[in-house]
């Protein structure tokens, strides 16, 4: 009878994440007004991203665009238009346009995909809600956490089907970090945590400077507990500097051309960012090396605050234009029109 009743008790909330999942797609399946029934993306940038892709698959024709060609031609048929937007968040939508080009053409595949991808990056979300929430109410009941997301209406606006852009991306890096932050500082063999965190972040700056107020906070926080928790998290942050270091340079020759190398934009993925993921990397790995020395935990502190100083006062001198702001080689123009009613280019703090 006990074990009937802990079955009984267990078992929906092993089920949850996978019926939340069933039921958001459900949802859209029966409601008449979805992507699915009217084939209406929800914005704009959700079309020039499956144009992109589309392009992208066409590079082998005359008129077809390559991997760092990231022109939009029907944008502005008389200007050469560049959105600088990742390959990376292309690729999945290119992988489940394959099946279908051949038969449904390039458009049509390239909508079937779009339907497909932002539903199955909920489903990540779906295995990340419950870890999130593994530390604060226990195992047993951290599943109940997928049914909170669906109280989250800015979150599954990003998953819904057709909803193509990058930040249902950025927020699955955001929960990442969440998940890594604990295991780095609390677990002796987080090293592994540390290492898959820096090659994701690495990813998400790529992917959009969306996520570079993240991984300030993260590398503050990170920076902040490591010296107090002692060496084994001291180590665990070295690792992840030095990975976070690698793998975005890792990705500069993917993400640009060698002809691009030397611009330090922050609007885009630039050596600009190779440039920050270096100097966190080396706050994080020397911070180990020289915290060994010692068993104190404020002098420990004050080496983290005092490389950390540094290391931002040295980005600001080798990249200046991020005084600016990631729209500051926009015209004049530009801003009052457009920039000024675009919520996610309004700044943190108002001047």
């Amino acid at each position: 009878m006990r074990y009937l009743k802990q079955h009984l008790c267990e078992r929906p909330y092993r089920l949850l994440p996978l019926l939340v999942f069933a039921y958001f797609v459900l949802a859209f399946l029966i409601d008449p007004h979805s992507a699915f029934h009217t084939l209406n993306l929800y914005d704009t940038d959700d079309y020039m991203r499956l144009d992109e892709v589309i392009h992208w698959l066409r590079s082998a024709h005359p008129f077809g665009m390559g991997w760092f060609d990231l022109s939009q031609p029907r944008l502005s048929p008389s200007e050469h238009v560049v959105v600088h937007w990742a390959r990376l968040v292309d690729v999945p939508i290119a992988f489940f346009m394959l099946p279908f080009i051949h038969k449904l053409g390039m458009a049509n595949a390239a909508m079937i995909a779009g339907m497909i991808v932002p539903p199955l990056l909920f489903g990540v979300l779906m295995m990340a809600a419950p870890a999130l929430a593994r530390p604060m109410i226990g195992r047993q009941r951290a599943n109940l956490a997928a049914i909170m997301v669906l109280f989250l209406p800015a979150v599954l606006f990003n998953f819904q089907p057709g909803r193509v852009d990058h930040h249902n991306w950025q927020i699955l890096i955001a929960a990442f970090g969440l998940l890594a932050l604990p295991r780095i500082t609390l677990c002796a063999d987080g090293w592994k945590t540390a290492m898959a965190a820096g090659i994701v972040f690495a990813c998400g700056l790529w992917i959009g400077a969306e996520a570079l107020p993240w991984q300030i906070l993260f590398a503050a926080n990170l920076a902040l507990c490591a010296p107090l928790r002692g060496r084994a998290a001291m180590r665990n942050a070295g690792a992840f500097g030095l990975a976070f270091a690698l793998a975005t340079l890792a990705v500069l020759p993917l993400a640009l051309p060698p002809s691009q190398y030397a611009g330090r934009q922050i609007t885009w993925f630039s050596s600009g960012y190779v440039i920050f993921a270096a100097l966190t990397g080396a706050v994080f790995v020397i911070g180990w090396l020289l915290g060994r020395m010692t068993e104190r935990k404020a002098l420990r502190l004050g080496l983290m605050l005092a490389l950390g100083f540094m290391a931002a006062m040295l980005f600001f001198f080798l990249v200046p234009s991020v005084f600016g702001g990631p729209y500051d080689n926009f015209s004049s123009i530009v801003t009052p029109l457009i920039l000024k009613h675009v919520g996610e280019a309004q700044p943190f703090i108002k001047a």
